[in-house]
């Protein structure tokens, strides 16, 4: 499982944000003010790709063996956390 975090300016995150929506690879949710997407990945081996965004902040969480809740969930607490410091 990997965790990496990366600061957005707010247009690069808009657009981002826009394009994840538009995409129908990606399952959309979303918490007070963080939108979590999410994605099973077609490698043979279980593979999950999830991402937050809020506030120019964006985690990525991809991972193998584990499914795509428990990723979305993931990225939703490191997010939580940042959001809190």
């Amino acid at each position: 499982m990997n965790v990496e975090v990366a600061l957005l300016e707010p247009q690069v995150e808009q657009e981002l944000r826009t394009a994840l929506t538009a995409s129908n690879e990606y399952a959309y949710e979303r918490f007070s003010r963080v939108d979590v997407f999410h994605r099973d990945v077609e490698d043979g081996i279980g593979s999950v790709l999830a991402y937050a965004l809020s506030d120019g902040v964006w985690v990525i969480v991809d991972g193998t063996l584990v499914d795509k809740t428990t990723a979305a969930e993931l990225a939703r607490d490191v997010m939580g956390r940042i959001l809190a410091s």
